[in-house]
This record gives structure tokens, C-alpha cells and sequence, in this order.
């Protein structure tokens, strides 16, 4: 497996569902530190620098377009 899918769809702008997939990214690198994570988000058009995409290395915001996350949610 080279990607680990994290979240799909949860609303990443919500306060509650930020957390969520902050956790679940957390979790993830503390099981395996190496492997890149992946977030599908349906939120990012509304403001796109506050969607959990932005903690996450490689997103997807639908219709097979896939984008790379920030510099910093790389090296994490």
C-alpha cells in the first residue's frame, strides 16, 4: 500500500470534523511515520485554507482532481 486513505467527505471545515481527521492523521503516522496520507474533501471551495486538506499531504476535492497539499503537510 503506498497511500493510506484517511477521511472521505467529512465537511473538513467543520470544528468537529477538523479534529476528526487531525486525529485520525495523527494516529496514522504514529502506526506507520513513512506513509503518505491521503483526505477526500467536498468542502474546499468554500475557504479553502481552513478545510482539513490542508493538514493532510495529498487531497482530492472530487471529479478525479487530485491536488498536492502544502509543503508542511508533506513532511508530516
Amino acid at each position: 500500500m503506498l497511500f493510506g486513505g484517511l477521511c472521505n467527505e467529512i465537511g473538513g471545515q467543520n470544528p468537529p470534523a477538523y479534529k476528526f481527521a487531525e486525529n485520525m492523521l495523527a494516529e496514522a503516522k504514529r502506526l506507520d511515520p513513512g506513509r503518505l496520507c491521503t483526505y477526500a474533501s467536498n468542502s474546499l471551495q468554500e475557504t479553502p485554507e481552513k478545510d482539513a486538506a490542508g493538514l493532510i499531504g495529498l487531497y482530492s476535492n472530487g471529479m478525479n482532481t487530485t491536488r498536492a497539499g502544502t509543503a508542511a503537510a508533506w513532511r508530516r
